[in-house]
């Protein structure tokens, strides 16, 4: 979208940004780059050639180099720029390649809207401030405009489709399924969630949002994708020659996610799941909440998460196993009966598959002997220590020998989570599973 600029700088009404960068570049004499609030770069004059590798580095990248970004938030420079007009002067550090630069606050509508950088400046003088006051304003205009032209284009296409996949007590579901063009499709949902270590402050929620939008919509034109909770969510018309059930429609669905993943997060930030298929706008609630499962069950696990994405009927028995982590963490940690006794044999069933001590053999034969001997609450508070105990055992012993807790995936699913990974740090549905 050309965005208008105010004629004061004599450049045509509707001029892109890029003009305006070019244009103060040619004032200032320097080379320039505009990112955006959150270090992503919105547009860069020319002249590159002239500036630092890590100038360069940034137009590749498309965003500033984390070395800068620790340094501006250390220094307190991040806070200067989002609260004061007053431009920052970043010295030059050497070691790591950079040339004295100032970044310029952009503001507009009583918010930050980027940072203008001017390659190796000094401390701004008087005649500096001067010269940069009607290119902030300029650029200042320009970026609200881009800003609320999203934000009215969106609006109601972000707002069905939030609705749509809240349902519940949400009103006008079904409407917004038509005014989507989605009604009467079968249609799958998948999540993408951060994995386990990676921050939604460093991702970036909203362009991985855009990127499966384009992605989605090569396979159908009325997909439709929103960011809702810390998730991104697809949702997308299953094809009328995928047939029902989880080697057809589940399958192909997994498969788009996996796909997407493959091309877009190499750096293997997300995770994503995916739910049962819905057959209207009522059931696509229930998808959302399947999907979410998938997503944080695979998350929950720990190394390398192969494959990338997968459905919640992969993966029920280890859900079940991670949901019933969650309610022992709620209850003050502690397993009750009925979970205690559904773990227990989940342990014996993979008993080979551990990291075995003698404290966790003799845990072990405890639970054996007493699985079905519980007769009297006492018993069953003791077989719920034996339980625990096992549980700590075998991931201490791990810990010591700097070796997996156990040596398959299935085993695994049945261990609850140790001491590094406890249930009360996890974010999972609250929605139960029957397996």
């Amino acid at each position: 979208m050309a965005s208008p600029v105010p004629d004061a700088l004599g450049l045509r009404h509707g001029a892109l940004i890029d003009e305006v960068i070019d244009a103060v570049a040619l004032l200032l004499d320097a080379p320039v780059i505009l990112t955006d609030p959150q270090h992503r770069l919105l547009a860069y004059s020319g002249r590159q050639e002239a500036a630092d590798d890590p100038n360069r580095w940034v137009i590749v990248h498309r965003r500033l180099p984390d070395v800068t970004v620790d340094g501006l938030r250390r220094g307190g420079g991040e806070e200067q720029l989002r609260r004061s007009t007053d431009p920052v002067h970043i010295p030059a550090y050497p070691e790591h390649g950079n040339d004295p630069k100032l970044g310029v606050p952009i503001h507009a509508g009583g918010e930050l809207r980027g940072v203008l950088w001017v390659h190796g400046a000094g401390e701004p003088t008087e005649e500096d401030r001067r010269r940069l006051t009607p290119a902030v304003h300029a650029l200042g205009m320009a970026l609200l405009r881009i800003a609320q032209y999203r934000s009215a284009l969106r609006a109601g296409y972000t707002e069905d489709v939030r609705a749509l996949l809240r349902g519940g007590g949400t009103p006008g579901a079904g409407e917004a399924a038509g005014r989507q063009g989605v009604a009467g499709h079968r249609l799958g949902v998948l999540a993408l969630v951060p994995a386990d270590g990676a921050s939604t402050g460093v991702l970036d929620l909203e362009r991985i949002r855009t990127a499966l939008a384009l992605y989605l919509a090569a396979l159908h034109e009325r997909s439709r994708t929103a960011v809702l909770d810390g998730a991104v969510y697809g949702i997308v018309p299953v094809p009328a020659g995928v047939p029902d059930g989880g080697d057809g429609a589940e399958h192909w669905l997994t498969g788009v996610a996996g796909d997407f993943l493959e091309r877009a997060d190499r750096a293997r930030e997300l995770v994503g799941g995916v739910g049962r298929v819905a057959r209207s706008a009522e059931e696509v609630p229930l998808a959302r909440k399947d999907a979410d499962l998938a997503a944080y069950t695979l998350r929950s696990r720990p190394g390398d998460r192969s494959p990338r994405a997968v459905p919640l009927a992969a993966v029920r028995a280890e859900a079940v196993l991670l949901q019933a982590a969650r309610a022992v963490a709620a209850d003050h940690g502690r397993l009750d009966g009925p979970v205690a006794q559904r773990i227990a044999r989940q342990l014996l069933k993979h008993r080979d598959r551990f990291a075995w001590d003698s404290w966790a053999r003799y845990w072990l034969e405890e639970i054996v002997e007493n699985l079905d001997n519980r007769d009297d609450a006492a018993k069953r508070a003791r077989f719920t220590d034996w339980v625990e105990n096992f549980v700590k055992a075998v991931h201490a012993h791990a810990r010591r020998r700097n070796q997996p807790s156990s040596t398959t995936d299935a085993a695994q699913c049945a261990l609850p989570p140790g001491p590094r990974r406890s249930a009360d740090q996890m974010t999972l549905p609250t929605d139960s599973v029957t397996p």
